[in-house]
């Protein structure tokens, strides 16, 4: 017969497995925490960029973008007093401390109720660069999904940044008086790791005598007095837009053939995008003062331009992107078929993009009774007649450039969301990383980047760790090699202005560009952007989210190793009956213990 005391021990035991099993369980839930995170933002932002797509087919946005206006930084309204929200942050320039508390700078008050808008500059709320209307008008429709994926317990920042250089993050958050139009986002880290790959670029300027006269009225003042002056800043723009282990070249050609102009450059990894960085210094010089008109003379000799540039791509490596980017007036010589280096061109996958300055005497604007649209098409490459008054928003002028990058950039990344290097952030004191793809428009050209900021470093605990062994499994970090069999190069032959074509076109004609007029003139920036007593208080809202996790799963697994320790006592209690028990355990919680 079974003994009373080993009747009791059998329950106690299988109550141990079964507590022991617990905490196997809760330590691989802990475990999938990091992964589960990492895959939440990446969900999030395929799903900010699938309904940026989505309202830029929407026409109806732009009917009532007047009264839906978006809110610029520095632009406040009387509603924001009652929609902020005081949350722990990193940078506040804002609020500093105070004698009695040196938390002021930690806390501020933003906005979770609609998102705010920084424009690049030189843009303002009073004159916007081209294409900033519709998008400031169709992407104001992005902030009830910003609401849905942006919980309030803990400050992050979602947002898209725009082709056309605005920028939407939320929470709405202000800024101090100068840096309401110095953030260019299509400059910033994230949003060129969003959309690109290595890339060995070569840059080639018509500089025939046409090059030289004076551009139409319809080109904006800004754009430039020349044709050679509207090249000249649209690449010191394109410039600041490559990643490093970019390679990049510039060269020119005339009816006397082709000219390099100074040396390759190769961008470092420690590649500054600020004004202040002299990396590309010796091209800018170059850009700026060697491209000078030819005299008067034969047309430009396209072909033996393309024939030197061809040259430099031999030793290029295999899993870099190859590009050559030619701007002209058109006012070059036929194309010569016989010599043109097309077996060159696609055996290397080499990518052309010619870009045509519109005159007003074009009798054949889009060249197509000349042998360009042959000859190009062949060897893949792209045509485009720029509008003249795009050119004073010289990245989105050249948009089609980014879009193929974009799309190559996909195709490498497997249409999997994309992790940035980490880099300094613009609205936290450290570093971070953010998540980003990319969104396209309905004509498929590239409208901009979604993008979600994550600090690991600020996440509490084992989440932290467990992020960032979830962020290493990543293989689309960073800027992305290109290999040779991801390149799909196809012909892109522009037959009519890229305007006639755009759905939404008419976003010009928007009042007040879609912004919101300023209402609040009198209530000091510090009343507006500082918590009650500095934030002092909210300590424990900020941070909710992430100590609830955290407390829980360790509460949880000291739990389940408390009661099997408990069991294990009444088991061995059981094993002696009423016998005294010297061998008592170890109290886990003593300071001796190995526990």
């Amino acid at each position: 017969m079974m003994k009373a005391k080993d009747q009791i021990r059998v329950p106690c035991c299988l109550l141990l497995s079964w507590s022991v099993l617990c905490v196997v369980f809760l330590s691989v839930d802990a475990q999938d925490e990091g992964e589960k995170f990492v895959k939440r933002c990446e969900e999030n932002v395929k799903n900010v960029a699938l309904s940026a797509s989505m309202n830029d087919g929407n026409c109806d946005l732009l009917n009532n973008c007047k009264s839906e206006c978006s809110r610029v930084v520095c632009s406040p309204l009387n509603a924001d007093l009652q929609s902020s929200l005081c949350v722990r942050v990193e940078v506040n320039d804002i609020c500093p401390p105070t004698e009695t508390n040196q938390s002021c700078n930690l806390y501020m008050k933003v906005n979770y109720q609609r998102s705010y808008v920084l424009l690049a500059p030189p843009a303002s709320s009073q004159q916007l660069l081209p294409g900033m209307t519709r998008d400031i008008c169709l992407q104001r429709n992005l902030d009830g999904l910003f609401k849905s994926i942006s919980p309030n317990t803990s400050y992050t920042s979602t947002f898209f940044g725009s082709m056309s250089g605005v920028f939407r993050s939320f929470p709405g958050r202000e800024e101090p008086p100068d840096k309401c139009i110095t953030f260019e986002t299509r400059r910033r880290p994230w949003f060129k790791g969003g959309i690109s790959v290595q890339k060995h670029l070569k840059l080639i300027v018509d500089t025939g005598n046409s090059m030289g006269n004076a551009v139409p009225p319809d080109y904006p003042l800004a754009s430039g007095k020349t044709f050679l002056e509207v090249t000249s800043k649209i690449i010191l723009k394109l410039f600041k837009t490559v990643s490093p282990d970019d390679l990049i070249s510039v060269g020119s050609f005339n009816s006397s053939g082709y000219y390099q102009l100074g040396s390759q450059v190769q961008i470092s990894n420690a590649y500054d995008e600020s004004e202040e960085s002299n990396e590309l210094a010796g091209l800018e010089n170059i850009v700026k003062t060697n491209l000078i008109r030819s005299l008067p003379g034969s047309p430009s000799n396209l072909t033996a331009a393309i024939l030197s540039a061809v040259q430099a791509f031999n030793d290029t490596p295999r899993d870099t992107l190859k590009v050559i980017i030619i701007f002209t007036d058109g006012q070059f010589a036929a194309l010569d078929a016989t010599i043109f280096p097309s077996a060159q061109l696609l055996a290397l996958r080499i990518k052309i993009f010619i870009f045509k300055l519109p005159r007003n005497s074009d009798l054949d604007t889009f060249l197509r009774n000349t042998t360009l649209p042959d000859v190009l098409c062949s060897v893949h490459g792209t045509f485009e007649v720029l509008e003249p008054y795009s050119t004073s928003n010289p990245l989105l002028a050249i948009r089609s450039f980014y879009t193929f990058l974009a799309t190559t950039h996909l195709a490498v990344a497997k249409n999997q969301s994309t992790w940035s290097s980490i880099y300094p952030s613009f609205s936290q004191r450290s570093n971070g990383t953010t998540v980003t793809y990319p969104a396209f428009g309905s004509d498929g050209r590239l409208i901009g980047v979604a993008g979600i900021d994550v600090f690991p470093d600020q996440l509490e605990g084992s989440l932290r760790d467990l992020v960032y062994k979830a962020l290493g499994s990543r293989s689309a970090k960073g800027n992305l090699p290109a290999p040779f069999e991801s390149v799909n190069l196809v012909c892109d032959y522009q037959t009519a202005m890229r305007s006639e074509q755009q759905p939404c076109n008419n976003a010009t004609s928007v009042a007040n560009g879609g912004i919101c007029q300023v209402e609040d003139t009198g209530t000091p920036l510090k009343q507006r952007v500082c918590c009650s007593g500095c934030g002092g208080t909210t300590d424990g809202v900020n941070n909710g989210k992430h100590w609830v996790v955290v407390l829980a799963s360790v509460l949880g697994v000291v739990g389940a190793v408390a009661i099997g320790l408990a069991l294990c006592c009444c088991c061995v209690s059981c094993k002696t009956g009423d016998e005294q028990n010297t061998d008592i355990p170890k109290n886990p919680f003593d300071q001796n213990s190995s526990w």
